[in-house]
């Protein structure tokens, strides 16, 4: 018996070991490098090719011309047409149970990145909508909301670029939504705000405070409001409404410093506030509806008027794809809703000089489809991130 036992366990490690060594062969055999033609490639860099040629190697952009010479045997992919990964601005995914600390409802220090679960469906989801870098936001119950945070929507241990990228700010009715001061005290929920002039109430001590601890602190600032009050780190503030972009607006003057507006539903009323505060608005309000979150009204036309005006924005939100191609239906040219959604995001999130762009030292993050990216009969035929496929295959 003892000797069948032996047996057994010499039997069962010579298997593990030989499924482990075929594994790591099969990792190690996977290729590394792709040469990808393309009808044409849209670079977001000033310039298409048509037809063109990008090199990936080791997970980054080596070459990108009309013509490239690559080494015998390297895997050619060709396709219709190639476009950089978009870059969601404004995204939830991932996020586990609320999305952030309700229980109180100012959390400047919040961690955002300790709420995904990045083996969350939702990220196959942005995946197969072409998503490849998302800046994760915490829940807008809180009035000051705790840090953002940016990930790729695939890899591995190296999927988060910023664990803590900005401090996220709900200027907007979400906060007040369920609180209220009329009742027994036995809900965390019996408390303010209870409407906007209390969020901007909240709001405003919470600036003063900080501003207070920074003026008289000797060193470094390090609490997040401090941060942002110094110019360290930015605020993203989530207004929808024209008078709550214009309450976020003035309260930022107040304490001096710019934020980058949220939502940005009715930014089409207070365009020239946004321009004379030279503040940046990810634009999240693309949408078949006539009726916005919180009852705004919607123009359709909006990242339009914001182009014209000299705003620095992009478009951001779940369906990022969809959103591209239906910006392109009222007012913008197919370049400047792909650069929306990639370059122009990537410049608004601080990483125009990794993503956004198919340029030579950029994450291999690469959409291919079957005609022009901005046509609604153009299939994503597949994503890759880091080099690697990972999403649709159609």
């Amino acid at each position: 018996m003892r000797n069948l036992f032996h047996n057994a366990r010499f039997v069962c490690g010579f298997m593990l070991g030989f499924l482990a060594t075929s594994f790591a062969f099969a990792a190690d055999a996977e290729p590394t490098s792709y040469l990808i033609k393309a009808k044409h490639v849209f670079t977001m860099n000033g310039e298409t090719l048509s037809p063109g040629m990008v090199l990936v190697r080791d997970g980054k952009i080596a070459e990108v011309a009309a013509e490239i010479s690559a080494d015998a045997g390297i895997e050619t992919i060709e396709v219709n047409s190639l476009m950089p990964g978009m870059v969601n601005a404004q995204s939830t995914a991932g996020l586990v149970e609320s999305g952030g600390e309700t229980s109180r409802e100012v959390t400047p220090e919040f961690e955002t990145v300790g709420m995904i679960d990045f083996d969350s469906r939702d990220f196959r989801e942005a995946l197969d909508g072409g998503e490849t870098t998302i800046h994760v936001m915490p829940s807008t119950d809180n009035v000051i909301a705790g840090w953002t945070c940016i990930v790729k929507t695939a890899g591995g241990d190296d999927r988060v670029l910023a664990s803590r990228k900005g401090v996220a700010l709900s200027m907007c009715s979400d906060p007040a939504g369920r609180n209220r001061s009329r009742t027994r005290p036995d809900s965390i929920y019996v408390r303010q705000p209870t409407n906007r002039m209390g969020v901007v109430w909240i709001m405003r001590n919470q600036l003063g405070r900080a501003q207070r601890v920074s003026e008289e602190a000797t060193g470094d600032a390090t609490k997040p409001l401090e941060q942002v009050l110094d110019g360290v780190v930015p605020a993203y503030g989530v207004s929808r409404t024209g008078f709550d972009i214009q309450s976020l607006l003035t309260v930022s003057d107040e304490f001096g410093f710019r934020p980058v507006v949220v939502g940005g539903h009715e930014a089409y009323d207070v365009i020239d506030e946004l321009v004379n505060a030279d503040v940046s608005v990810v634009y999240t309000a693309v949408d078949r509806r006539a009726i916005g979150t919180e009852g705004t009204e919607l123009f359709w036309a909006t990242p339009m008027r914001l182009r014209e005006a000299g705003i620095n924005y992009c478009i951001a939100g779940d369906g990022l794809l969809e959103r591209m191609r239906y910006a392109v239906r009222f007012g913008l040219t197919p370049d400047q809703a792909m650069a929306g959604v990639t370059v122009d995001a990537a410049s608004l999130m601080g990483l125009s000089d990794r993503v956004g762009k198919i340029a030579v030292g950029y994450d291999a993050d690469l959409l291919g489809f079957s005609g022009q990216p901005t046509e609604m009969t153009s299939a994503l035929r597949w994503v890759m991130v880091n080099g690697k496929q990972v999403g649709t295959e159609n």
